[in-house]
């Protein structure tokens, strides 16, 4: 009976050996956002007629909000099917109050009026939803090399108001801005990605994801301005729209992370990432009334980096 009970357990072991293996990972970034500062004013070219623009703008900046990514997978041998969700925002806002000394107007559209003071806020969110195959092809001791290939879906959004007022007659309304622009589309991803064992409860992990995307921008522009500074009626002076437009994006995740093992299963780590989006958020232009300017909306690219801490359970 103990001999049959031995031999049964030997015959199983390479099957335990290969019994798949679920973990979780669930991770912050602390950072910061990269992309176009937003506007608030241009600073005219002289401050006596004729008017021009090309002068300095005002600005503000977005600041990154822990942008948090969720990772699920399965390992079998030397293969791992991962499905990772990443999702960040950015926010912003400022206050722009013109001198005396030059003339300003507003960054997108002229109403023919000088600028005194303007309000801008804005916000840019993105989300990316990948599914892996990881395959290690090198593997010793003291670390290991793996590819991967897999599929995303994604989508950014940016959405930025600007109010505006007129301080020749101290403040009157003169009207708003209001730019509405998304991307998303579908691609397939491939990367490198490598280990190093420093002991058995501590290791460097860190790697490259190339994705190749094809989707579609949509990008709305809008601008509203009060022909009467007595009244809240505001009167439609332009809107662009342009839907559907096909475009390819080019993404880049990297991640570099130092990893701890506490107990057995439970892990923890801190490293960098770095993840940006190339060609997205829409492009059209609006038109400038009476200057030699026309605001042109381009492709841009965005990205968020910065410092993750994380947590993660093997079972």
């Amino acid at each position: 009976m103990k001999k049959l009970a031995l031999l049964t357990l030997a015959l199983s072991l390479p099957a335990l050996a290969q019994a798949p293996q679920f973990h979780v990972a669930l991770s912050g970034q602390f950072g910061d956002y990269t992309g176009s500062s937003e506007q608030l004013a241009i600073r005219a070219r002289s401050n006596s007629a004729p008017y021009a623009y090309n002068g300095e703008p005002a600005t503000y900046d977005m600041k990154s909000k822990t942008p948090l990514q969720l990772d699920l997978g399965i390992q079998n041998g030397d293969d791992d099917f991962v499905l990772s969700y990443w999702a960040g925002k950015a926010k912003g806002n400022g206050t722009f109050t013109a001198d005396s000394a030059n003339t300003y107007y507003g960054p997108y559209a002229d109403y023919l009026n000088q600028l005194g003071m303007s309000n801008g806020n804005s916000e840019i969110k993105a989300h990316t939803l990948d599914i892996s195959w990881i395959r290690t092809f090198v593997k010793n001791d003291k670390g290991s090399l793996a590819f991967s290939l897999g599929l995303r879906e994604f989508k950014v959004e940016r959405h930025m108001f600007l109010d505006q007022w007129d301080t020749s007659t101290p403040m009157q309304h003169m009207g708003y801005d209001q730019i509405d622009a998304t991307s998303k589309g579908f691609g397939l991803t491939a990367g490198l990605s490598g280990r190093y064992t420093f002991t058995e409860r501590v290791w460097l992990t860190g790697g490259v994801k190339l994705a190749m995307t094809n989707g579609k921008n949509d990008f709305e522009y809008q601008e509203d301005y009060y022909p009467s500074f007595t009244t809240n009626t505001a009167t439609p002076m332009l809107q662009a729209t342009l839907n559907g437009q096909k475009a390819t994006s080019v993404q880049m995740d990297s991640e570099i992370k130092l990893n701890v093992n506490f107990v057995m299963g439970f892990d923890g780590f801190v490293g960098y990432r770095m993840k940006s989006f190339q060609n997205v958020l829409g492009s059209d232009s609006g038109t400038v009334y009476g200057y030699n300017s026309v605001p042109v909306f381009g492709p841009t690219t965005v990205g968020f980096n910065g410092i993750i801490v994380g947590v993660g359970y093997r079972f």
